[in-house]
């Protein structure tokens, strides 16, 4: 069955205002459209569903930059180019580990429930590599020219805990091999908000004593919402001010 296409709705001044946008003008929209004489009306760009959360309409209008900078430089169907498919592939994978995380918090939590930490830290990393894949295509760069964790330190306790809690035993220091470390969510400290992870240490078969954590899930919710709308608005801006692809890559933060 065939989707019904999303609404054009105009976008107020205080909407923008709010998310830190600046849209592109009606001028300069006229000017860009008088310059390559071709038939070009706001159904060109991206359409906009009426009921939209921050992030969406960050990444929504990163979209409609994008296409704006393709049409200066008098690119034709270039929504059509590989290129925004794997634009649009990673926005709409950041979006869907955002309603993952959102179904989290409005889901009534079962007891002992590990599918839901294990849904939820998933969806975190799901999330940065996501947001690290839009950095690339943005910006033109590889893979090898970027550290996701020295892009976005936030990201690095976020990810420490999800690896601790998936990966339960690892080996830490690869010099060292006889130190192992195993991690242990405690049961009876289980809620939707948080739990305690035991962090139990082997040296040589010897047990050191047991380092004791509480994880609050809901810190790391908003700590990973806060940095991927932080980072949005970042590209966005730079967007907005770049005329050219080569200019959007000269403004890269790296």
């Amino acid at each position: 069955m065939e989707l019904p296409p999303l609404p054009i709705i105009e976008l107020t001044d205080e909407l923008w205002e709010s998310l830190g946008i600046k849209p592109m003008s009606k001028k300069e929209f006229k000017e860009i459209k008088q310059k390559f004489n071709r038939k070009i009306t706001e159904k060109n760009l991206c359409p906009i569903s009426p009921k939209l959360s921050k992030m969406e309409l960050l990444l929504h209008n990163i979209i409609n930059e994008l296409s704006r900078i393709s049409i200066n430089e008098g690119m034709d169907d270039t929504l059509h180019d590989a290129k925004f498919h794997n634009l649009a592939s990673c926005r709409y994978s950041i979006e869907d580990a955002q309603y993952a995380i959102d179904e989290y918090k409005k889901k009534d939590y079962e007891e002992h429930s590990y599918l839901f930490y294990y849904g939820l830290l998933q969806a975190f990393q799901n999330q940065q590599d996501s947001l690290k894949s839009l950095f690339l295509l943005l910006f033109n760069k590889k893979e090898k020219e970027c550290n996701i964790l020295k892009m976005y330190p936030n990201f690095k306790y976020i990810r420490t805990v999800r690896n601790n809690v998936l990966h339960s035993t690892e080996n830490t220091d690869n010099r060292n091999p006889s130190i192992v470390k195993n991690y242990v969510i405690s049961r009876v400290t289980m809620t939707k908000k948080s739990f305690t992870l035991i962090e139990e240490t082997k040296d040589n078969d010897i047990m050191k004593n047991p380092n004791i954590q509480v994880i609050d899930l809901y810190a790391l919710i908003e700590l990973q919402e806060k940095t991927v709308l932080h980072e949005l608005k970042s590209y966005l801006k730079i967007l907005q001010k770049s005329r050219s692809f080569s200019e959007v890559e000269n403004f890269c933060p790296l």
